[in-house]
């Protein structure tokens, strides 16, 4: 609200033909009722009084201020303007005087209770015989109404000096006052986020120095907020990482970029070190960069946490390869007693066939050759096993390739290898659009033939066989399914299946258990993963997830 007194102008009130300087304002009160200022007489020709009143009338009524006018002491009310309504609800009050203005006007302050009588715009004008200002009066309406004020009060002086009279312009200021008490709550609600926030906010000029941190600092790092009002760099260790702290705030400072966030090591007052992630953003003033403001975030348990969790799998990782080279030099060296026992089994059987009837009885013959196929199927599974072991154990030790993959003409192969199983099975084999990906070319055929095995294995012999293969792109990915209309797996079953050895049941077809857990092991290397779900209509559907090409 502005402070705008009407009709202000210096008076003259020396004899005729002179005029007397006096700083002081001078008013006159019209027959009328009207504010009329007093003006210099100069010579330029007889004006009307009352056309002047009028217009001085017409002008105040007009103002987008509201006035006032009471006489000097009693306070007794003299005039108002149509303004004065609009705000207070009613017009001026011609039976208040001073000592009762709160009360019938609807004054309050903004605590709610009535305005103090010593304390009105009136009161203290008069009294301190200047201006003055006051902006915490609420107008509290017949209509229910609240109104916020500013006010301005002048006392207006006689010739003598005297206080004849005081005249308050105010105006409303609700949509200010309800402004300032947003953004009181704003700050207010900013002041609790910052004291309370687990990180602490900071802002510091172009040569590192702060000017602001939030409470959080002290709990965070010991140090006291005074304390921080230095270089960032007074609590930084001389950790390694801390060496990119300084090239990385400069790089911002310098092009008015923000950058990668990174990680600092500074000393906790207690002694011991604590990593501090940060993240930082340069500020400009007058079209310059003038500092950088930024968030740090105690990060010292994660990255104790991170630590452990290398360094276990540091150890699994030497654990892992020291295991695939037991098992890669088991298998190998295993595999050629398993040789020399099958040709022993093969010899005795041909010796056998070989002895007249009358030095072996024929039961006795039987039971030789019952045992020698006992003994080559056994060793046939255990080779199998063998050279299964043999081929997780080299997952681990040949480096892949990653090349794009044209999965189409991948399936078109694997199609050729399924035709006899699937004739006998009595099945077919649907190929749908199947989207390129990345990888190694090998290792994938032997995933996707391993899955469609695995499907005819498992066909449910008492309807027609039906595997459905086809993928579709899923944002830089590539979804394949293999689904079949089979018996299944159920979901207690659906993790343990990628176990090694392990088969769904033995008596259903044969196998050892190590076609599914080869797949799994494959598309993990590639950065995929297999899902099981059911199929609608009855079935498995494995879903692989891959790379896109």
């Amino acid at each position: 609200m502005c402070g705008v007194i009407v009709g202000v102008c210096r008076q003259n009130a020396g004899p005729i033909g002179g005029l007397r300087d006096d700083p002081r304002p001078r008013y006159g009160l019209t027959t009328t009722g009207a504010l009329r200022a007093g003006s210099r007489r100069i010579s330029l020709g007889a004006v009307s009084a009352r056309s002047d009143d009028a217009i001085l009338a017409t002008l105040v009524d007009d103002l987008p201020l509201a006035v006032w006018v009471a006489r000097a002491p009693g306070g007794e009310f003299v005039y108002a303007n149509a303004r004065f309504a609009d705000i207070m609800g009613q017009a001026g009050l011609g039976n208040v005087a001073v000592g009762e203005y709160a009360e019938p006007y609807g004054i309050y302050g903004t605590d709610g209770a009535l305005y103090p009588e010593g304390s009105m715009p009136f009161v203290r004008a008069l009294r301190e015989r200047h201006s003055v200002m006051v902006d915490d009066i609420v107008i509290h309406r017949g209509d229910g109404r609240r109104i916020n004020v500013r006010a301005h009060a002048r006392p207006v002086f006689s010739p003598e000096g005297e206080v004849t009279h005081v005249v308050i312009a105010f105006s409303d200021i609700t949509a200010e006052a309800r402004a300032e008490r947003a953004l009181e709550e704003v700050v207010a609600e900013q002041a609790f986020v910052l004291e309370h926030m687990g990180d602490f906010v900071y802002r510091h000029d172009t040569d590192g120095v702060f000017f602001y941190l939030s409470p959080a600092v002290e709990w965070i790092t010991g140090h006291s907020v005074e304390d921080w009002k230095g270089h960032y760099g007074q609590f930084m260790t001389d950790h390694v990482d801390n060496a990119r702290v300084h090239a990385l705030t400069d790089a911002a400072l310098r092009t008015g970029e923000r950058q990668p966030a990174y990680r600092v090591e500074v000393r906790h007052a207690d002694g011991r070190p604590i990593t501090l992630e940060v993240n930082e953003q340069p500020y400009r003033q007058g079209g310059r960069v003038a500092g950088i403001v930024g968030v740090a975030r105690d990060v010292t348990a994660h990255v104790a946490a991170e630590r452990a969790s290398q360094a276990l799998n540091q150890r699994l990782t030497e654990k892992n390869r020291e295991l695939e080279d037991i098992i890669h030099i088991a298998s190998h060296d295993l595999r050629t007693p398993l040789v020399s026992l099958g040709g022993f089994a093969s010899e005795l059987a041909e010796l056998v066939d070989g002895i007249e009837p009358d030095l072996l009885p024929p039961a006795l013959q039987d039971d030789a050759r019952f045992l020698g196929t006992r003994i080559r199927r056994s060793v046939e599974r255990l080779d199998r096993r063998l050279s299964g072991l043999l081929t997780l154990s080299r997952l681990g030790r040949i480096d892949s390739c990653n090349e794009r993959v044209d999965v189409e003409a991948l399936f078109a192969g694997l199609v050729e290898d399924a035709s006899v199983p699937l004739a006998r099975a009595g099945a077919t084999l649907e190929i749908g659009p199947l989207p390129a990906c990345r990888g190694d070319k090998a290792q994938l055929a032997q995933t996707f033939g391993n899955l469609v095995d695995n499907a005819i294995k498992y066909l449910d012999p008492d309807r027609p066989g039906r595997i459905v293969v086809y993928g579709e792109r899923v944002g830089d990915q590539v979804a394949y399914i293999v689904a079949d209309n089979g018996v299944g797996i159920a979901p207690a079953f659906r993790d343990k299946v990628f176990q090694i050895f392990h088969r769904l049941d033995p008596r259903w077809c044969a196998g050892e258990g190590l076609g599914l857990t080869i797949a799994q092991r494959i598309v993990a290397r590639h950065g995929g993963r297999i899902e099981i779900s059911d199929n609608p209509g009855g079935g498995a559907r494995f879903t692989v997830m891959l790379p896109a090409g």
